[in-house]
């Protein structure tokens, strides 16, 4: 997995997820099949797929 400070570059978000038990860990994905998480409320993401 790769760690990143700013989300780069990304397609088209189609899912935004918060965790229901986590308000900090988002899951998201976009058009190019990539799934992204954040285990600090968006501050950095790190590619999970």
């Amino acid at each position: 997995m790769k760690k990143r400070t700013k989300m780069q570059t990304v397609g088209t978000i189609l899912f935004l997820n918060v965790a229901p038990t986590n308000s900090q860990i988002i899951h998201a994905a976009d058009d190019r099949n990539r799934v992204f998480r954040s285990r600090d409320s968006g501050q950095s993401w790190e590619i999970l797929s």
